[in-house]
């Protein structure tokens, strides 16, 4: 920003990232963020600085911090017939650089209904009641005070410093091992990379430092280990139940690809033996020789359309652009 105090010269202003370096970043509405906004967001996650080079002002900024986000789904609720990637209005490459992501979803629960509402309920009136100047007693209280738990999360960041135990380290080195054995079977999809043992190590000094301990114990990664298979099970799992860590990383699956790459041999073939064009009928058909479904071959279809890799130059005739 232009500093009048400065004779009207550039200076850096820092921004929420750098801000929160030492802390820890809290972010709503994530998808409501602007996409130069977001961008920037990958090098703070995944390298802990935040790089300027504007107006002749190049430096390097650190932003060592957790980031906590939310988003809404796209469509109000998510769907369990559609994955994370298709229904959160964020890019993939962002999504990948997050530990863990967990859809929150509601359904309705007469017990867990009836004490949201107390709580809701009993806010509303000691708010009112401080208003009118009668605080009472309050029914039920927090487990914690806010003053001492934020001072228990800074003492433990900036105090604590697990080390990993030979025993936590075989724990996550057989969790990881025994999950990537998924993918080795003939066309298995990647079930988890080196990016979540690297999360798993995070996750596993997060759970000591919350215990104030300088030694990261078996327990602490099988804590960690519970929370990544989670959050595999409920965002990165394909329709025959198998893990494909595609979903997150690149927001489409394996079984996507292979469909997409029989569909574009498909249409390839009925081109060239069409003229040049091929009806929308005979790729249906044809489509579903090669395996396709027709549902997933019609909603293939539709996708290349709208990205313009499939025309149609006449009624009823199809080509594809590049052929």
């Amino acid at each position: 920003m232009k500093d009048d105090f400065a004779g009207g010269r550039w200076v850096l202003e820092a921004g929420m990232l750098v801000l929160a370096d030492g802390g820890m970043a809290v972010i709503d509405e994530l998808d409501k963020m602007s996409p130069e906004d977001r961008s920037a967001m990958h090098e703070a996650l995944e390298q802990g600085t935040v790089s300027i080079a504007k107006t002749g002002i190049t430096s390097t900024l650190n932003a060592r911090c957790p980031v906590l986000a939310a988003a809404n789904p796209k469509w109000g609720r998510f769907s369990p017939d559609r994955t994370i990637s298709e229904q959160l209005d964020l890019p993939p490459t962002l999504l990948s650089r997050f530990d863990v992501i967990f859809s929150i979803q509601d359904h309705p629960n007469q017990e867990r209904d009836r004490r949201l509402a107390n709580r809701i309920l009993a806010s509303h009136r000691i708010g009112e009641a401080a208003g009118a100047g009668d605080l009472g007693e309050p029914e039920e209280s927090a487990p914690f005070e806010r003053e001492f738990l934020k001072k228990y999360i800074a003492y433990a960041r900036r105090t604590v410093r697990p080390i990993l135990s030979d025993p936590a380290l075989a724990t996550l080195e057989e969790f990881y091992v025994r999950v990537r054995r998924q993918g080795e079977e003939p066309n298995a999809p990647v079930p988890i990379t080196a990016r979540q043992l690297e999360a798993l190590v995070r996750l596993s000094e997060a759970a000591a430092r919350a215990r104030l301990s300088p030694v990261v114990e078996e327990e602490d990664a099988r804590r960690a280990t519970q929370i990544m298979e989670n959050y595999l099970r409920r965002v990165s799992t394909t329709e025959d139940g198998r893990l494909d860590i595609d979903l997150t990383q690149t927001g489409v699956s394996h079984s996507q690809r292979e469909r997409h790459d029989i569909v574009m041999r498909v249409m390839r073939e009925l081109q060239e033996q069409g003229g040049g064009t091929f009806t929308h009928a005979d790729f249906l058909e044809a489509a579903a020789k090669a395996g396709v479904e027709p549902p997933k071959a019609e909603s293939l279809l539709v996708s290349l359309r709208n990205q313009g890799e499939v025309i149609e130059p006449r009624p009823n005739q199809l080509q594809l652009v590049r052929f």
